[in-house]
């Protein structure tokens, strides 16, 4: 088992020793796949973080460079052809953790689709009974001013809307835009200039 290094923690530092901790144990594990021995890596992956840090003068421009870092370790690390010459102390990888990452072993999902219809295959009757919890009732459609067929007109539609509220004076008069009332003289003119708020 690997003791891994840790990175001495440094007070006002440009950026947190928690961050440099992360990216210098993801620059061991890719040196390790590369490195004859275990020092080498630790040394390696050391450096590289040091270079890392120094670069950097503010901790965004430090994950970018530790992100580069990165790729350019792993471009590091032989390329195995599978079928060719398998070493025996290579590890063995499952599909499930190359698809899903490492955490996929341990986790239990589904690919499979659901088995319920899809809206674009319904048709004719089956769309009706799926939409008919859906449908108004003859007194909510009122309610909601819906327009039904006139009984004596062809072609004509009746609404029923609420009563309208009007006021018992005579001369005054709802707006039918706000709903606020305004007073008129005998003539029907405005008493005051009032602006209509809607």
């Amino acid at each position: 088992s690997l003791k891994k290094p840790v990175i001495p923690r440094e007070f006002g530092g440009k950026v947190p020793t928690v961050i440099r901790q992360r990216y210098l144990n993801l620059f061991l594990d890719e040196c390790l796949k590369f490195c004859a021995s275990n020092q080498e890596a630790t040394e390696k992956a050391l450096s590289e973080e040091k270079v890392a840090y120094d670069r950097s003068p503010s901790k965004n421009i430090y994950l970018n460079v530790a992100v580069n870092t990165l790729k350019k370790l792993r471009g590091l690390a032989p390329s195995t052809v599978p079928g060719l010459g398998k070493s025996s102390g290579q590890r063995v990888v499952s599909h499930e953790v190359v698809l899903g990452g490492r955490l996929a072993a341990k986790t239990s999902f589904s690919l499979s689709r659901p088995s319920s219809t899809r809206v674009e295959d319904l048709k004719g009757a089956a769309l009706y009974s799926r939409l008919r919890e859906y449908l108004l009732t003859q007194e909510q459609l009122r309610e909601n001013g819906y327009p039904f067929a006139h009984p004596e007109r062809p072609g004509g539609a009746v609404l029923f809307t609420a009563e309208e509220k009007r006021p018992k004076d005579p001369s005054c008069r709802v707006c039918c835009r706000c709903g606020s009332e305004y007073l008129v003289s005998a003539s029907g003119r405005c008493v005051r200039a009032e602006e209509c708020y809607y």
